[in-house]
């Protein structure tokens, strides 16, 4: 069912772009457009980060943000308030994050509003809105900046995927997998399990986030937050690269503010990692 026009499809000149739901009898979506004019990559990188954002929040049960860029995440975090949520997940990678789209699991109050009023970014999708912070973040970007509202029972649905290019239809079952402390646990060697118990929560933060990089994919984690994520490369060197610069870069503005800052870090990938050149 087409639901909306987009303003634009992946590029200004791919026109006319369309917004459609399939196989949904109430021909709704599962966000609502609170503020601005949707496009083709805000969708992707809205029903991504959300759907991230909302299964961070499923294991840990804190709030959690996304950070994303061109259909990866830059930044991923939870915490004990949404504000930090957020803050921690800009901070992974704030050059990736200029002009993000922000996934929110909770609501969005005064203060992550106020705070995202001096940030640049595109758009957010969050659970709700109080109503300060919804005046707040629709005078960004002189009135035209993209507010929208998600369903949370969406993101667990389980439904069967259609791509489609140039006429070729591919499907799949959707991946609704949310991986348990359990399963990280059962798959390591019993002289290992010890070490694995202490950093198994960014272990979950880091694979989790790997479900919506884009592969080859590497992302390390450390403490409630993905500060080095590689992703999109032909080779899993390179995303060993883009992960540790990037971490190596998070590590040393943490150390400017704590020079006692010495952290744990857990590394994981979509792909197979025995050699020494990865490790």
């Amino acid at each position: 069912f087409k639901i909306n026009t987009l303003k634009n499809g992946c590029n200004d000149y791919q026109k006319p772009a369309n917004l459609y739901v399939l196989g949904n009898k109430e021909k709704k979506l599962p966000f609502k457009v609170l503020n601005g004019h949707i496009g083709y990559i805000n969708v992707l990188d809205a029903l991504n980060a959300y759907r991230l954002a909302n299964e961070i929040n499923t294991i840990f049960d804190k709030p959690a943000a996304t950070s994303f860029k061109h259909t990866s995440p830059a930044g991923v975090a939870y915490a004990d308030t949404i504000e930090k949520a957020y803050k921690n997940a800009r901070g992974c990678d704030p050059k990736s994050s200029f002009g993000d789209f922000i996934g929110i699991s909770d609501k969005v109050d005064f203060k992550l509003a106020n705070y995202l009023k001096s940030q640049v970014s595109d758009g957010i999708i969050a659970s709700s809105y109080d109503k300060k912070a919804l005046e707040i973040l629709k005078k960004k970007k002189g009135g035209k900046y993209l507010i929208l509202e998600g369903n949370k029972k969406w993101f667990r649905e389980n439904r069967e995927e259609f791509r489609e290019i140039n006429g070729v239809v591919i499907s799949q079952k959707s991946n609704n997998t949310i991986i348990s402390p359990n399963q990280i646990i059962d798959g390591v060697l019993t002289e290992m399990k010890e070490h694995v118990y202490s950093c198994y929560d960014d272990l979950l933060l880091a694979n989790q986030t790997l479900k919506y990089t884009q592969s080859n994919s590497v992302v390390i984690a450390s403490d409630g937050i993905a500060c080095g994520i590689g992703a999109g490369q032909q080779n899993r060197v390179a995303c060993i690269h883009l992960a540790g610069d990037k971490c190596n870069t998070w590590n040393i503005k943490q150390k400017q503010t704590n020079k006692d800052f010495d952290p744990l870090y857990t590394m994981c990938s979509d792909g197979f990692l025995p050699f020494r050149d990865n490790i």
